[in-house]
């Protein structure tokens, strides 16, 4: 009987969080440039030259990173140039670090500027976990924003992605006829690539890692609650 008044206190904290997340989704400054919405405030992980914002809201966890590279020395992209092999440096690096297998990607302009949206699955102890994640580079600043969930839920998690990439808004959209006159095609020097992957990009996937064992035990929790009910009313 404890057992079952547990299950149920849980599953009842659970909607009551998740509710009112809901209606009280938290606006995230990223830097000066950018803002986007969680669902609540997430916590906040200082890095080299950025920051990491996180948190986990059953069933879905929420993710922003923002790295200043203008710090970086001999960096030289700009929001005038092209950074496809940039984007793909950030696929690569992910892949790598997580062990996971691309599902999907494609380019797309997020306010007039040049964005990249991949998706992947990575498998830890609970099994497949599919991330959709959105790369943009602006005046040498990076963001990346994403959204983690198990694999197999329904199509309101689709929605939940949506409506979160939805929420992400730059402050001062640049003028798109004018970035394109001026859009060149940029040839990168793969040293230097290499350097701020290591250096700016990988100490975020230990945090990342972390997270998805995070996730990994609590669906683990959450699939043996299930199962204790199912066997308490069998």
């Amino acid at each position: 009987m404890n057992r079952l008044k547990s299950l149920i206190t849980f599953l009842i904290l659970l909607s009551c969080t998740q509710l009112f997340a809901q209606e009280h989704p938290y606006t995230l400054k990223v830097d000066s440039f950018a803002t986007i919405q969680l669902p609540v405030k997430p916590r906040e992980t200082a890095i080299k030259n950025g920051s990491i914002y996180s948190e986990f809201v059953p069933p879905y966890l929420y993710y922003v990173q923002v790295n200043d590279l203008s710090k970086v020395m001999h960096f030289n992209i700009s929001s005038t140039d092209d950074p496809s092999e940039f984007y793909n440096g950030i696929v690569k690096g992910t892949l790598q670090s997580t062990s996971g297998r691309l599902l999907n990607q494609r380019n797309l302009t997020i306010d007039g500027l040049q964005g990249f949206e991949f998706e992947y699955e990575a498998r830890d102890k609970a099994g497949l976990i599919y991330h959709f994640q959105r790369a943009l580079l602006i005046d040498k600043k990076a963001v990346v924003y994403s959204i983690w969930m198990k694999n197999d839920l329904d199509s309101s998690a689709i929605q939940e992605k949506q409506r979160f990439f939805s929420t992400f808004k730059l402050n001062n959209p640049p003028d798109v006829n004018a970035l394109a006159n001026t859009r060149k095609a940029y040839k990168p020097d793969k040293d230097k690539i290499i350097h701020i992957l290591l250096y700016y990009f990988l100490p975020a996937f230990v945090i990342i890692l972390a997270l998805i064992i995070g996730l990994g035990t609590y669906l683990q929790k959450r699939k043996r609650s299930k199962q204790n009910f199912n066997e308490y009313h069998t």
